[in-house]
Order: structure tokens, then C-alpha cells, then sequence
């Protein structure tokens, strides 16, 4: 069951925030270093935080990012 994932830069409250509905936190990890070329790092656990999140909800198939707009999933 999908649930939406918020991925974060760890020690770094200025960054960009990701929004992504995926099936895992692995996924989601997957999916925003893939369509995010500003978080290609995301599946590092040691630079970004990933936990669920109900703050937005995003469709499948986009991203939402806290200060952009809206990325489509590739």
C-alpha cells in the first residue's frame, strides 16, 4: 500500500524537502534521486532523512517539492 514519503537533507533545515507517494521509504529514496538531480544523493542515509509524512499529498506519479513546484516522476 502506497503512503507518502518525505525525504529531507539531514542537518540542513534550508534545503529543499521532497513529497513522493511510493510503496516503500526505499522507493521513495529511489525516486527522488532519480527525478531530483539536486538530491542524486537521497538514497544516503547518512545525508537524507526519509520518514512518512502527512503534510502533502502529492498524486502518484509527482513530486512535490517545498520551494519548487511540482516534479513528474520519469
Amino acid at each position: 500500500m502506497r503512503s507518502v514519503y518525505l525525504i529531507e537533507k539531514v542537518d540542513d533545515p534550508a534545503a529543499d524537502s521532497y513529497w513522493v507517494q511510493a510503496d516503500s521509504g526505499d522507493e521513495a529514496r529511489q525516486m527522488i534521486a532519480k527525478n531530483i538531480p539536486e538530491a542524486a544523493e537521497a538514497e544516503d542515509e547518512e545525508k537524507y532523512t526519509c520518514r512518512m509524512s502527512s503534510t502533502q499529498t502529492p498524486p502518484y506519479g509527482l513530486i512535490y517539492r517545498r520551494l519548487g513546484g511540482p516534479v513528474p516522476i520519469a
